[in-house]
């Protein structure tokens, strides 16, 4: 089974694209964490809340590995011959 998603950000411009939504969401997101921390500080969070948390927590570092493994999938997708002639172009 590939790990690869079904519809790839297939030009430049999808991905520049791609990349801003991402960084866009995740400002919101570390905006949105920073309150549930200090509300939980002061007492402000179920235990049920805790754990779900801590899922999210989770699903980020998932997110983390993705965006971990994109600086050597273009340097492998790069040293692919017809790949260096549209970088090149």
């Amino acid at each position: 089974m590939s790990d690869r998603h079904p519809d790839p950000c297939s030009a430049f411009c999808e991905t520049a694209d791609a990349l801003r939504a991402l960084e866009g969401a995740l400002a919101c997101a570390r905006n949105e964490a920073a309150r549930i921390l200090a509300g939980a500080y002061e007492g402000h969070a179920s235990v049920h809340q805790a754990l779900q948390a801590t899922d999210l927590r989770n699903e980020v570092l998932v997110i983390a590995g993705f965006l971990g493994s994109v600086e050597a999938a273009t340097a492998h997708a790069l040293a692919r011959p017809a790949l260096k002639l549209v970088e090149a172009a």
